[in-house]
């Protein structure tokens, strides 16, 4: 017959090496956070080109933006990753959170990082979805999904991913839910 001493785990007790191998829960994977947001404009240069990258959000139904100063100018993908407003919010972040998908294609193609994030710690895609209901409207989720995929599984400062935003989304009613339904079903459909 077979019998089981003492100090030998049995099936449901885990042994010593089952804890030691295991990290602490608050640890979170390095390469799941972004690039902090760049520091405000604070010379007059930088002044400049702050107002010349707003002035691609003027029209709101420009399609092409390849002859666009801002665009086109010399300003590089890390001038257009200047903060625009209070938040930290970036082009890219802005072009996200109000659908201008033309504005997300040209912006990534000059050089924005997708991974820079903007004062909370969100990256242009979980802020396009937390607090916005403008990709409901143009159905425009799943395309940006599409060029910020490398950033789903990104954490902002919280902690919380995409799907942490979309759950928030929900809960806080306003026909929050309506919206989440439509982001989640995106998200896994991706």
């Amino acid at each position: 017959s077979m019998s089981m001493s003492m100090s030998e785990p049995t099936p449901t007790e885990p042994n010593d090496s089952f804890y030691q191998d295991m990290e602490p829960l608050h640890h979170i994977d390095e390469g799941r956070h972004g690039l902090d947001p760049l520091p405000p404009a604070t010379t007059p240069e930088r002044f400049q080109k702050m107002k010349l990258i707003m002035t691609l959000f003027l029209d709101k139904t420009a399609k092409d933006f390849s002859d666009t100063p801002g665009i086109n100018s010399d300003l590089s993908g890390e001038d257009l990753e200047v903060p625009l407003d209070e938040y930290r919010n970036n082009a890219l972040h802005w072009a996200a959170m109000l659908a201008r998908m033309p504005l997300v294609y040209a912006l990534v193609k000059k050089g924005v990082n997708i991974a820079r994030l903007n004062g909370a710690g969100e990256t242009a895609l979980q802020l396009s979805c937390c607090r916005h209901t403008d990709h409901l409207d143009y159905r425009s989720f799943p395309r940006l999904l599409q060029v910020l995929a490398p950033t789903i599984d990104m954490v902002d400062r919280s902690g919380r991913t995409i799907l942490h935003h979309i759950a928030v989304m929900a809960a806080t009613g306003h026909g929050g839910h309506v919206s989440a339904k439509h982001y989640l079903e995106a998200l896994l459909e991706f």
